[in-house]
């Protein structure tokens, strides 16, 4: 990837939201959730420090429901149907690490599998961070960037991790750059700074909403 490349493109995020958002019953191009993600990514890239190195695994998350799609690419389905198939055959569980009593049984090609369906659950984490930091950036004009970071990491990132990565994640973020190197980052000359936030906002809020009301339904909550 060029350095053009790894900058953060503010119409190509807007335009991967609407056209989510315009096929959230299905999700049925897998490469639109994924993109949305590695674009997201790529604002904590540019942001470096605790950020760069809190979610430059999001891109390897990514990677993992491409492989998945490459390597089972006979299966035509919708991102939403690829879950539903992996429950359905019981392989929506496995991590890579779960599932070596698969060596030499009918499902021998599971053997090393890293679900989709546990990996979309790791990236609606990252979807619920970014949703409530959009949130407090709109609601908290005053407030400091690394507060803001801080306390959106405490409400949707901490309970998932253990101790020593919460203390570690909670410290370093509290010392990320400015609101001004964000919205560098975000608008460079965008003037439209609130309706933006306000508008990406809502379309993260109906994106992971979307996949946490089909992951209740499906009791997939709980991947490992």
């Amino acid at each position: 990837m060029n350095q053009l490349e790894d900058q953060f493109n503010l119409q190509k995020f807007l335009w991967l939201q609407d056209a989510i958002i315009y096929d959230l019953q299905y999700f049925q191009y897998h490469f639109n959730f994924i993109e949305l993600c590695r674009e997201t990514t790529k604002i904590f890239m540019q942001m470096g420090g605790i950020l760069k190195t809190a979610f430059q695994d999001i891109i390897s998350k990514c990677d993992i429901i491409e492989r998945n799609q490459r390597n089972f690419s006979h299966v035509h389905v919708s991102l939403i149907q690829y879950i539903l198939l992996e429950k359905n055959m019981d392989v929506a569980k496995y991590n890579g690490e779960n599932c070596d009593h698969l060596k030499g049984t009918e499902l021998d090609a599971y053997a090393n599998y890293e679900s989709t369906a546990r990996t979309v659950l790791r990236l609606m984490w990252f979807l619920d961070y970014v949703a409530v930091l959009l949130e407090m950036l709109i609601n908290k004009p005053n407030v400091s960037l690394g507060s803001i970071c801080a306390e959106a990491y405490n409400i949707a990132l901490a309970p998932h991790h253990p101790f020593a990565v919460r203390f570690a994640a909670r410290t370093g973020m509290l010392v990320v750059g400015s609101r001004e190197s964000l919205y560098k980052i975000l608008f460079q000359n965008h003037e439209d700074i609130n309706p933006t936030l306000q508008q990406c906002y809502n379309n993260f809020t109906k994106i992971k909403n979307r996949l946490w009301d089909l992951y209740k339904q499906e009791q997939l909550c709980d991947l490992p």
